[in-house]
């Protein structure tokens, strides 16, 4: 699947056509809010024949100039999934523009990435996405393991919010309530739920928002 809003980015706005006349796979459109492109991918080097999910979003030195939402939406997909199954396209220099993506590449890496395991894979066309999403989908298929690196809960907590981090002791309240992140979705997902969080949280005005928020963007997966 890939976002629609896509098409509002100029770097970009030729991805969804170019996906949309692929045979196979299928692409299929969606309001997306954490991600840009999404594909399953398949162990086969378990033979389980297990599938996860795949998160990209796509980056160019266009997109870098605007650096905190670059920033927001880099730190929400890596800990809305757990550090797992994410990556970045960044495309290389489009429409003839000083070729300056060399850098912005770089300080991709130094300024968003220093912290976070997620990699980068370069695509020097719009033109080629669907290609190289291919190349990527086997690749991955090839080097999935089952002892994957994960991140524990508690380091996850922090970031359950779209203004993270959530404070010490909103946090300490949180871990009493549910001792892992399944626990906490269970929560944002159920008016009960949901009635408990806010109470719960109350001292801490709009927190229990920017948490049901954080959770609520999308849980298409296809």
């Amino acid at each position: 699947m890939f976002c629609t809003s896509l098409r509002g980015r100029y770097e970009w706005n030729k991805v969804p056509a170019i996906l949309l006349t692929s045979e196979f796979p299928k692409w299929k459109e969606h309001e997306l809010d954490t991600f840009d492109i999404a594909f399953p991918i398949t162990s086969q080097t378990t033979g389980s024949g297990s599938s996860n999910v795949f998160h990209i979003l796509l980056f160019s030195s266009v997109d870098l100039k605007e650096s905190h939402l670059v920033s927001a939406r880099i730190q929400r997909l890596f800990y809305r999934q757990g550090g797992k199954n994410v990556g970045i396209v960044f495309l290389l220099n489009e429409h003839g523009q000083e070729d300056n993506s060399p850098k912005a590449l770089m300080a991709l890496q130094a300024s968003f990435l220093s912290d976070l395991e997620i990699p980068v894979f370069l695509l020097f066309s719009v033109e080629s996405l669907e290609v190289s999403m291919n190349v990527i989908q086997e690749q991955l298929g090839h080097t999935i393991r089952p002892s994957e690196r994960s991140i524990s809960a508690v380091t996850l907590l922090p970031y359950c919010s779209i203004h993270p981090p959530i404070p010490n002791h909103a946090r300490n309240l949180l871990t009493d309530m549910c001792s892992n992140i399944s626990g906490l979705l269970a929560f944002v997902t159920t008016r009960e739920g949901i009635e408990k969080l806010t109470d719960v949280l109350s001292s801490f005005p709009g927190l229990a928002q920017n948490i049901i928020s954080f959770w609520h963007g999308e849980y298409i997966v296809e």
